[in-house]
């Protein structure tokens, strides 16, 4: 599968299961649940086999909040229930193990 389609399903798959809206996404908005769906898609991508500055490139992120999203991504769903529920449910839907 190309990266840009690996792109679109995450993304795509990522806001359905949590009722943001793609655009706000990818925005530079702060509000919690679109930073938790942003962090999502981005941990998402990598475990579909994505670097993160290929992540990066596709998804108009800067490379550095790629890297913190990742690195802080255990912490965030550790103190989020819903969170962890959410990345459960769209590995399942993804096919990821």
């Amino acid at each position: 599968m190309y990266k840009i389609q690996i792109f679109q399903e995450v993304l795509s798959a990522v806001a359905d299961e949590t009722e943001v809206e793609q655009e706000k996404i990818l925005s530079g908005c702060k509000q919690e649940e679109v930073v938790d769906a942003r962090s999502l898609l981005i941990r998402l991508m990598k475990d579909k086999g994505l670097y993160p500055v290929q992540i990066s490139k596709i998804s108009g992120l800067n490379s550095r909040s790629v890297t913190q999203f990742l690195l802080g991504f255990t912490e965030r769903i550790n103190s989020r229930k819903i969170l962890r529920i959410n990345y459960e449910r769209l590995k399942s839907k993804l096919g990821i193990a």
